[in-house]
């Protein structure tokens, strides 16, 4: 009951915040919402405009809709709203993984565990507005019971001198079908966005807190029971665990700095220099308590009769800087570094690793059709001996059809979770495996108006898992 009051207070703080609600939005974009012009005002025109971006692509502005108006509404599954589907246990919010196989090429240190990445707000961006009045959209869901539903929620609104805040949250909260089927995953964050008047310096703050918690009962124990009379009553049905859970949570603090250096007299933007600095901390934590006597569920990683833990814990200081913009006409690129200390806890070992990276982009328009675009990452310090090579081309076909291809040669680290294994605090497995090293070729054909996309891949490693 109190968590509920505490989101009620929550959505009624920011529907105080934020004076005006208003859910039309205007096509055509515009970045000027702050400058004052005298033009004839059209009495019928609306005259809100709402824009959001992400930090991980500030150069894709897109326009606000309503979604109520979308095909899509009826999808409130994380898990059903990518290019590529994924597949989970059955309930919403649980572990998930890609319906199709795929092999994310991952630099520097991977700690292994993604099983819920898709409902991690790290992982789709944090979305930033652009807006000339107090906004605020919220979504509920039910989905099922009182106790099931998904909640997501957005504001911003502007402040003078160039401020302007908005405001991420979402929530599934999902009590399942059989008994210890609960879940919960709760997404927060908050960014603050600085723009100074003559447009040459952006500086972005988030704060970010993502916690995701699954209770697991390890399946259905005896299937005669949905021969009982009361097997329609599915929380009677009996399962294999009782004290399951997984918890992860991670915490981030992030500020990026973006400087132009434009032409004094044309204002023209030439070079950037694009800055950012973060700190995050949490853990990935697993417990069984009911473990009991039982020793067949878990074999050999049956420790101790008192129940099972494992446990990582982290901590992630990144930096990263570097320089972009038009090489010469029509060309354009960027050259930076970044680093990133890790500190691990794995209560049996404390791991830290130094990866420093050196990154380069590269862009060339052919034609108004034919774009190619390159990349390369070399790594040093503790990431000494990997690296990314990386090319893709895009064509477009006629006005409705478009065609792209990549090719990925690379060589990285194997996760964390790969290497090191500690139950119960002590130290069950360490292995010393050697580096993948791979190739990625993949081509997609895309027809946008008829919603449709036929891609193919190829994947060639060594080492692999």
């Amino acid at each position: 009951m109190f968590k509920n009051l505490r989101h009620l207070f929550v959505i009624e703080l920011l529907l105080v915040l934020s004076f005006q609600v208003s859910a039309q939005f205007d096509t055509n974009n515009s970045t000027a919402f702050n400058k004052t012009q005298q033009v004839e005002i059209d009495p019928f025109a609306d005259t809100t405009r709402i824009e959001y971006f992400y930090l991980t692509l500030l150069d894709s502005i897109y326009s606000f809709s309503d979604t109520t108006l979308s095909r899509w509404t009826h999808t409130y599954d994380p898990s059903r709203m990518r290019n590529a589907e994924y597949f989970n246990l059955g309930n919403n919010g649980s572990a998930a993984r890609p319906i199709i196989f795929e092999k994310p090429v991952m630099m520097g240190t991977d700690y292994g565990y993604h099983a819920y990445d898709i409902y991690r707000l790290s992982s789709r961006g944090f979305k930033f507005y652009k807006v000339n009045r107090p906004f605020f959209d919220f979504t509920f869901t039910p989905v099922g019971g009182q106790q099931n539903f998904v909640i997501k929620s957005d504001f911003a609104r502007n402040f003078s001198d160039g401020v302007s805040l908005s405001i991420n949250y979402d929530r599934i909260n999902q009590e399942g079908f059989y008994q210890s089927q609960q879940v919960l995953h709760t997404n927060f964050g908050l960014g603050i966005w600085y723009q100074d008047p003559m447009d040459k310096r952006s500086v972005f703050f988030t704060f970010k807190n993502e916690i995701n918690t699954e209770d697991h009962n390890g399946g259905i124990s005896n299937r005669e029971d949905f021969a009982n009379p009361f097997s329609e009553e599915r929380m009677s049905i009996s399962i294999e665990n009782t004290g399951a859970s997984t918890r992860f949570q991670h915490r981030t603090y992030e500020v990026q700095h973006i400087y132009h250096f434009q032409d004094s007299i044309s204002q023209a933007k030439g070079l950037s220099l694009h800055s950012t600095l973060s700190l995050t901390s949490g853990y990935y934590k697993y417990f069984d308590e009911s473990v009991g006597s039982d020793q067949d569920y878990y074999g050999d990683y049956y420790q101790d009769s008192r129940g099972i833990r494992n446990f990582q814990g982290y901590t992630k200081i990144f930096t990263s800087h570097d320089l972009a913009g038009n090489i010469i006409k029509s060309l354009n690129g960027s050259l930076g570094i970044e680093y990133a200390y890790h500190r691990l806890d794995l209560e049996s070992d404390i791991l830290n690793r130094n990866d420093i990276f050196i990154n380069g982009n590269i862009g060339l328009p052919i034609s108004e059709k034919i774009l190619l675009n390159g990349r390369a990452k070399i790594g040093l310090g503790s990431a000494t001996g990997d690296f990314l090579i990386r090319g893709d081309t895009r064509f477009s076909i006629g006005k409705s059809i478009q065609l792209s291809s990549e090719i990925n040669i690379y060589r990285n680290r194997h996760p964390i979770s790969a290497n090191h294994l500690t139950l119960n605090g002590s130290r069950f497995w360490e292995n010393e495996l050697d580096k993948p090293f791979g190739s990625q070729i993949s081509g997609k054909l895309s027809f946008p108006f008829l919603n449709l996309k036929i891609g193919v891949s190829q994947l060639i490693e060594n080492n692999t898992l």
